[in-house]
């Protein structure tokens, strides 16, 4: 058995040791040895005498680790051959001693583990420009957006795809350009790039390379990783490299990283996860059955919000923009309500002007652009959080409620 609990402890005690702000402002967030387990346990390694594996922004080494070990335990009579990149200089001699113990280790049990360990940023070397191909990768690259004016990863991978939404997108991108047709990725990453505007790019290059055959979601935010204050919404998925999507994925949900292993799993046809009326390739991940039941449904339905002449339009104040309209604002100028999220309650809009979040917009110069006729209409708010009870709150505004002829409706909501 390759040392696994070792690696980890290593692993902890670099961290320990370690500014966790630093870590989070370079978007490092290591995996714990359940999910690396876990990572590994979802790859289905082919027969073949020689497997090679790639790991991107390798850390301590322990998703690397857990696939050796894992496909040494599947195949034992496959020679393993491991990429690994890593420029954190504090953290390769820990990475070279795991790894040198997972050799070590795999040698005992007649298995043939041989690694290579790059210092090179990645994202910058695109090594997929070579002729160098693999078969697995198991990878929790890093997260942080990237700053197309002053970010040295600006346009790193634009002849993927288009525009720079974070740095784990180009991770995941290199690493699927590196692997041999019915090659394997998972990845655990944060949630935004399944439905985040800005992945959309992201997201055609992915369906168009990659069949997604597995999901998993945390229903907590703060239990994927062992660093304290990490808020971020992760998703384990696994992606073969086939240009046609296979008929069924499959959804596992766990709290967190504890209860990884002992999953609840359901199965659901590719047209429930992928919107096929969309061009927006967005991923839907119902997150148990119940879920799974209401988008059969709504798929059943013959006819769209399109069709049936209806539009969905996002609010058009945003706050810090406009400040300058709403911070005039009071009952005594010419100005309307502007209606937050807040203000929308199960089935209603709460409006009064006596709450201490309740806001007016000004009737200033160039206010037509920002308000819109007011008559009724169905309001949704864009965002909730994970932990909500409730995750979709929507409410009837009545016409009625305000005699004027404008009102404001503020970015975070959605209007039909």
């Amino acid at each position: 058995m390759v040392p696994l609990e070792k690696v980890e402890k290593s692993q902890l005690k670099y961290l320990s040791g370690l500014d966790q702000d630093d870590l989070k402002a370079r978007g490092q967030f290591f995996t714990s040895l359940d999910i690396a387990r876990y990572m590994a346990s979802m790859i289905d390694p082919p027969r073949k005498p020689t497997i090679r594996l790639l790991d991107a922004g390798a850390g301590g080494g322990i998703l690397a680790a857990a696939l050796a070990d894992y496909i040494a335990k599947i195949r034992p009579e496959s020679r393993i051959e491991g990429v690994l990149y890593e420029t954190d200089s504090e953290v390769l001699p820990v990475l070279k001693r795991a790894m040198d113990g997972v050799a070590s280790s795999l040698k005992a049990r007649t298995v043939v583990f041989d690694y290579e360990i790059r210092d090179e940023d990645f994202a910058l070397a695109r090594p997929d420009k070579g002729n160098e191909r693999f078969d697995l990768s198991v990878i929790n690259p890093p997260y942080f957006k990237i700053n197309k004016s002053t970010s040295r990863y600006a346009g790193c991978t634009s002849d993927l795809y288009k525009g720079d939404p974070n740095i784990y997108a180009a991770f995941m991108a290199i690493v699927g350009e590196m692997l041999s047709p019915g090659g394997q990725m998972v990845a655990i990453t944060p949630r935004s790039f399944m439905n985040g505007l800005y992945f959309k790019s992201f997201r055609q290059w992915l369906v168009h390379k990659f069949s997604l055959t597995n999901v998993h979601i945390f229903q907590s935010r703060k239990d994927a990783f062992k660093e304290k204050g990490i808020l971020q919404e992760n998703v384990i998925c696994r992606l073969v490299r086939d240009e046609q999507q296979q008929e069924k994925i499959t959804i596992s949900t766990s709290r967190g990283r504890s209860d990884v292993g002992e999953c609840d799993a359901r199965v659901h046809k590719a047209h429930t996860i992928f919107d096929p009326s969309d061009d927006q390739n967005i991923i839907r991940v119902p997150e148990d059955k119940w879920d799974g039941d209401i988008l059969e449904q709504v798929e059943s339905w013959p006819e769209t919000f399109e069709s049936l002449g209806y539009q969905i339009s996002t609010g058009p104040v945003v706050t810090f923009r406009q400040w300058d309209y709403i911070d005039r604002a009071d009952e005594a100028s010419e100005s309307v309500p502007l209606i937050n999220m807040h203000n929308v309650k199960r089935f209603r809009i709460q409006w009064t002007g006596e709450h201490k979040k309740d806001m007016r917009f000004g009737l200033l110069n160039g206010y037509q652009k920002y308000l819109s006729e007011n008559r009724n209409t169905v309001v949704l708010k864009r965002f909730s959080s994970k932990d909500e009870k409730r995750r979709l709150v929507a409410a009837v505004h009545d016409k009625d409620q305000f005699p004027h002829f404008l009102i404001g409706f503020e970015n975070h909501l959605n209007c039909l």
